[in-house]
């Protein structure tokens, strides 16, 4: 079995490396990583976020390829986290995205959480020696930032990701997965610790926003006032 790696790099307008957004997707197949499949997976992944371009942020660049897709083949060793391989990338690809959004961007740690999760049907939450089986079988990445038109109030003036926008990741998900089976290759949750990706099953989208901080800016300015001379 063939594990390909794809590495999303988000660019910022402000064109800081540190800055970039990063979404690393796994993917399984039985055919080998040659151009053909690697060029099908990148397509796929950027039609799903061209999907979206117009609900992230402005403070994403717009710029003609401005963003990258690096594919790699993992290489899984023996259950464990010391023996996989990793080479360099198979192919490096520059993408864009096509709309500028006229909306106010929320802060940049501000992320949507898309859940993977494959069968789990007799996998334990807990096994032998403290081990954790299920947690091998999900994972995810961290969408985003986005803008505020996603959000939505509720009675109680709480914030959420809005409810449409939940559907509409979600059946961009959906054509996304498609399109990587239609090309020979599924969407799969990755474990070294298991040594296999396994076939995603379930994508799932919360209703509450995460915060991934290492995203944050950094500060720029301050404002400060002297009180009791």
């Amino acid at each position: 079995m063939t594990i390909i790696r794809y590495v999303v790099e988000l660019a910022r307008k402000n064109g800081k490396p540190e800055d970039k957004i990063i979404n690393v997707f796994h993917t399984s197949s039985l055919a080998l990583p040659d151009a053909f499949l690697l060029a099908a997976g990148e397509n796929a992944i950027v039609a799903f976020y061209n999907s979206m371009d117009e609900d992230y942020s402005p403070a994403i660049s717009r710029a003609t390829l401005a963003h990258l897709i690096k594919s790699y083949s993992v290489i899984a060793g023996q259950p464990g986290p010391a023996d996989d391989f990793v080479g360099s990338p198979l192919r490096t690809t520059g993408w864009n995205f096509l709309v500028e959004t006229p909306s106010t961007g929320l802060p940049a740690e501000t992320a949507i959480r898309m859940s993977f999760s494959a069968a789990l049907t007799n996998v334990g939450e807990e096994g032998p020696g403290g081990t954790r089986p299920a947690s091998r079988k999900r994972g995810g990445v961290y969408l985003g930032p986005f803008t505020t038109p996603t959000m939505e109030q509720d009675a109680f003036g709480e914030t959420y990701v809005g409810g449409n926008f939940r559907t509409k990741i979600l059946n961009a998900a959906a054509v996304f997965a498609n399109s990587l089976n239609t090309s020979g290759q599924q969407l799969a949750v990755y474990s070294r610790m298991n040594g296999t990706a396994a076939q995603v099953k379930t994508i799932r989208i919360d209703n509450a926003f995460d915060t991934q901080r290492r995203r944050g800016n950094k500060r720029t300015n301050f404002a400060s006032i002297s009180v009791n001379p």
